[in-house]
C-alpha cells in the first residue's frame, strides 16, 4: 500500500514530461521521492505524537515512541524508515521512466461529414 502513492506520482511526473516534451532531470525526480518519503515519516510521527498527547492518561509512564511501535504501528521500525527512504524514490523513478518511455499514441483525426449530411441548410 505504501508504494502506490509513489507509483502514481511517478506516472504523473512521466506524464507531465511527455506532455511538455521535456525530460525532468532524474536527480530531481529522485529528490522528490526522498522528500515525499521523509515527509510521510514525519506526518506519521507527528500524528502518533498528537494521539499520544490526546490520550496521555491511557499511556501513563510509557514513552511515546514505545507506544507508537507497540500499540499503533508495530511495523514502524528503523528498518521500515530506512528502507522506505530508499525504496520509495526508486518506485517513483521507475514509474516516471516507464511513463516517459511509453510511446504517445496520436489522437485520431476527426473529419467533418460532407455538407449534404450535416443537415438542412438554406
Amino acid at each position: 500500500m505504501s508504494t502506490i502513492p509513489y507509483a502514481v506520482g511517478g506516472l504523473f511526473v512521466g506524464w507531465v514530461s511527455r506532455r511538455r516534451q521535456t525530460a525532468h532531470p532524474w536527480s530531481q525526480v529522485a529528490a522528490l521521492g526522498v522528500v515525499a518519503a521523509a515527509m510521510e515519516r514525519v506526518v506519521i510521527l507527528g500524528g502518533a505524537h498528537l494521539t499520544y498527547l490526546a490520550h496521555l492518561d491511557l499511556f501513563k509512564g510509557q514513552e511515546w515512541l514505545g507506544v507508537l511501535q507497540a500499540e499503533a504501528l508495530p511495523y514502524y521500525t528503523p528498518a521500515y524508515i530506512g528502507a522506505g527512504l530508499v525504496v520509495s524514490p526508486l518506485v517513483l523513478l521507475a514509474a516516471a521512466r516507464a511513463a516517459t518511455r511509453r510511446p504517445q499514441a496520436p489522437l485520431p483525426r476527426i473529419q467533418r461529414p460532407p455538407a449534404a449530411t450535416r443537415g438542412v441548410e438554406d
